[in-house]
């Protein structure tokens, strides 16, 4: 059994999901902030069995493989700010890993995304030894899209989610452990 993940970043905690993350579970599917940019009905649940199925699956995820779309507080009051994290995602005859981020909208445009992102790039790539992580982003997104090129992602192709145009991006571990070593 894995303990629970809990990063700290200057300013925010990153944590797995405990039993006790209801209300959260019940926020996600209304929240227009992480909601936005995200396909229609992705958190939505019926009724309480699915509520509880969900939040269910998201704890035996991380067991099982240490992935997830983790918890973000900010760490001087533990508000509930978002979401970030790595999970597989099939691109056609793939499975990739996909880094997404969820921010509820007051704490858009005050770099949480990007300081998350990058505690849990330093996660997947440190303790979980992955050796590629990919992102992707509606073009209208240009938020998204230039915390994915701050954090050192690379362009790699135009893809349909959901049908809706995306852009894909790819960094590698090498290419991001050269980068921490950088700076």
């Amino acid at each position: 059994m894995r303990f629970e993940l809990f990063i700290e970043t200057p300013r925010l905690i990153l944590r797995s999901w405990t039993a006790a993350d209801r209300a959260i579970m019940e926020l996600l599917p209304v929240d227009p902030g992480i909601n936005t940019f995200c396909p229609p009905g992705q958190y939505a649940y019926k009724g309480e069995t699915e509520l509880q199925a969900k939040l269910k699956a998201r704890l035996l995820r991380y067991q099982d493989s240490g992935l997830g779309k983790f918890i973000i507080e900010l760490k001087e009051t533990r508000e509930f700010i978002g979401l970030c994290g790595v999970e597989p995602f099939a691109l056609r005859d793939e499975t990739i890993y996909e880094l997404a981020y969820r921010l509820r909208m007051p704490y858009w445009s005050k770099g949480y995304g990007t300081e998350a992102s990058s505690a849990m790039l330093d996660y997947v790539f440190n303790q979980l030894d992955l050796t590629e992580v990919h992102a992707f982003a509606v073009r209208e997104n240009k938020a998204s899209i230039n915390i994915i090129q701050k954090l050192g992602f690379v362009f790699r192709e135009e893809l349909l989610h959901s049908g809706i145009p995306h852009q894909l991006f790819r960094l590698e571990r090498a290419a991001w452990l050269k980068r921490k070593v950088q700076d």
